[in-house]
């Protein structure tokens, strides 16, 4: 005579019917190619670049709607940015930059839209250094390009300062911007008394 097979308890029928659901919603995540959550986005950009994970150094609006973050993080010898793409996957993008340890200037890669007085959206690229001295209160970037020389100070988000700078005018944000062969810079670190304690220069623009 066949056994009468004892039924389910109510929760591992909820639990079963809960892993059916999840593992179909992932399928159709995956099929129609939808984005994660941005911070497991970033995630994935740094698993795709053969990144270990990385210290996140800042999160920074871009002004956009569709990426509308630029992750930074940063480990042992490099750092990554990142910008999850909230509609596709595919449009996402991450750049490594090597660091020599000492202080250095990287370009984050991609612009950012800031509005100026008047509410007129202007691209800004954006730069950072990830190791400014321990009691620095206060930075100021000269960068020098294709375009002219321009100075910036710098926004201090927790261990690093953010510079965000543009052509004056309706000047559109040319390659050499974004590139380190295109523009030279100069970096100078102040304490809280505007005490000096640290510059470096380095690029490789010469005309």
């Amino acid at each position: 005579m066949r056994r009468k097979r004892t039924p389910w308890p109510r929760w591992a029928k909820s639990l079963r019917n809960l892993t059916a659901a999840l593992l179909l919603l992932a399928a159709a995540w995956e099929a129609l190619d939808m984005p994660l959550p941005a911070g497991a986005e970033f995630r994935r950009l740094e698993r795709q670049s053969l990144a270990p994970p990385s210290e996140i150094a800042a999160v920074i609006p871009t002004g956009e709607p569709f990426s509308p973050r630029i992750w930074l993080g940063f480990g042992e010898g490099w750092a990554i940015a990142g910008t999850p793409y909230r509609l596709s996957r595919t449009l996402s993008d991450s750049r490594i930059y090597p660091l020599s340890g000492g202080l250095e200037l990287i370009c984050l890669g991609r612009g950012v839209v800031r509005h100026d007085k008047t509410g007129q959206p202007l691209a800004h690229a954006v730069y950072a250094t990830l190791q400014p001295p321990a009691d620095s209160m206060r930075a100021v970037l000269t960068l020098r390009n294709a375009d002219g020389d321009f100075t910036a100070e710098g926004v201090r988000e927790g261990g690093l300062f953010l510079f965000r700078l543009r052509p004056e005018g309706r000047a559109a944000m040319h390659g050499f911007w974004f590139s380190p062969d295109g523009y030279s810079y100069e970096l100078t670190f102040y304490n809280g008394d505007g005490m000096m304690l640290e510059s470096a220069a380095a690029g490789f623009f010469t005309g």
